[in-house]
């Protein structure tokens, strides 16, 4: 399909426990694939009441992480619920962002930075569009040649930064 770079999501069942586990069987189910980096979906669904154990949960995940390039996807408001807006333990360990506002607008200027991160480096701006017959979300990256999310992300064919993701 010439897709080149194809990154890849980690949607965590939190009562199921065993955050590394989680990700290591992703990283097992990857292997051969070629992606370039695993993004730990950090959304309101099922999580814990408490932000210090969400908290532990995600430095479960990310201690599997160690080795291997990984990312956190998620909103302004899912931190601040899962895990607060203070907490910053994935932006200190130099994790990106890709964070979500769906405001239709393909730019970081709605931008406001919590949990440590001062910028990020994908924005999807939009979800839930039928393609062709297929979902996709648009996405939004403001330098491809240093974003370490390379186009595998189809990108609008006018020059713009807009980028989709299947």
């Amino acid at each position: 399909a010439g897709i080149s770079t194809v990154d890849a999501y980690l949607f965590p069942c939190v009562k199921c426990g065993d955050g590394a586990g989680q990700v290591s069987d992703a990283f097992d189910a990857l292997e051969g694939t070629g992606y370039s980096k695993l993004w730990l979906d950090i959304e309101t669904y099922d999580w814990d009441s408490n932000t210090a154990t969400n908290q532990a949960f995600i430095e479960d995940m990310m201690s599997e992480c160690s080795s291997r390039t990984c990312g956190i996807y998620t909103s302004y408001y899912n931190w601040e619920s899962i895990v607060g807006l203070d907490y910053s333990t994935p932006s200190s360990q130099g994790y990106d962002l890709w964070y979500a506002h769906y405001d239709d607008s393909a730019s970081f200027d709605d931008f406001t930075a919590f949990g440590g991160w001062s910028s990020p480096t994908i924005k999807q701006y939009k979800g839930d569009v039928t393609s062709c017959g297929v979902g996709i979300d648009y996405n939004y990256a403001e330098d491809y040649s240093t974003s370490p999310l390379r186009p595998p992300y189809l990108r609008g064919g006018d020059g713009d930064n807009s980028v989709t993701s299947l």
